[in-house]
């Protein structure tokens, strides 16, 4: 049950000895001119962005010990490597899915997502008819029950190429993507062609900067909300009455959100 005692203490210590706050031209013109900032501040939060450095949360990761090594072959920051396990890779049946797999991300490369680097779109040289002429390692359309002896043979003439595109226990393929376009765009696609190959598995710097940032954009607005919510049933406690609760909440949540504007403002 309320204490009304507790109740008019609150009322005086927010409202002044129980005056309106809004007494003068004055107090309303401050009242306004806070909420209008308020309004552009929350208009400005939409431009808030998310730039999570994930170096110190995957220390010790077997994912983040596999990218490490794949980059120290390429190294590029920016390149995505996904990994297609397999048995033998020079089986049949890995073939045929390293094919199926590349023509999908390929067909997504088109869209503007990422560049593909892979056996079958990566061109190496061979020897015909007394010269050297480029030729893609894996024809995409080639059988693939015919293709896996000659991949193999040019494969261990070229050390480079084989540490590229098989893991080092030489029961995977791997493939590299460098991403073209947002963040959010080139997570979304990749997650789309795990539906059909959820066998396959992503690693680098790019990738897990993506993937955090996208988990940061989720959780911040309940996580604003919660604190907010929790503040205000701190002060209704305190207070024991609604409406000083509520101005005192809505008083103390300004300057946050004015802050929160400030520094999504500049971009």
């Amino acid at each position: 049950m309320r204490n009304p005692v507790d109740a008019e203490r609150g009322r005086r210590f927010v409202l002044g000895g129980g005056k309106s706050f809004i007494s003068r031209p004055i107090d309303l013109a401050v009242l306004l001119a806070a909420l209008a900032a308020a309004v552009v501040a929350a208009s400005s939060l939409r431009q808030l962005r998310f730039d999570p450095d994930m170096g110190a949360h995957v220390a010790g990761n077997a994912e983040k010990a596999e990218y490490e090594e794949a980059n120290r072959l390429f190294p590029d920051e920016h390149l995505v490597f996904v990994s297609l396990p397999c048995g033998d890779p020079f089986a049949a049946s890995s073939l045929s899915r390293l094919q199926d797999l590349s023509r999908d991300l390929a067909g997504r490369s088109e869209a503007g997502s990422w560049k593909l680097y892979g056996p079958t779109t990566v061109e190496d040289f061979a020897l015909a008819d007394g010269r050297l002429e480029p030729e893609i390692l894996l024809d995409p359309d080639a059988d693939a029950g015919a293709a896996g002896g000659r991949l193999r043979a040019r494969l261990a003439d070229s050390p480079l190429l084989s540490r590229l595109f098989l893991s080092s226990d030489g029961r995977a393929w791997t493939l590299l993507l460098s991403p073209e376009g947002g963040a959010g765009n080139f997570l979304d696609e990749l997650e789309a062609a795990r539906k059909s190959f959820p066998e396959i598995k992503a690693t680098g710097q790019e990738y897990y900067e993506a993937k955090a940032r996208r988990i940061l954009v989720r959780e911040f607005w309940p996580l604003v909300a919660a604190a907010a919510a929790i503040m205000l049933l701190a002060e209704l406690f305190l207070l024991r009455s609604v409406g000083p609760a509520l101005l005192l909440w809505a008083s103390s949540s300004l300057p946050a959100l004015l802050l929160m504007g400030l520094f999504a403002a500049p971009g």
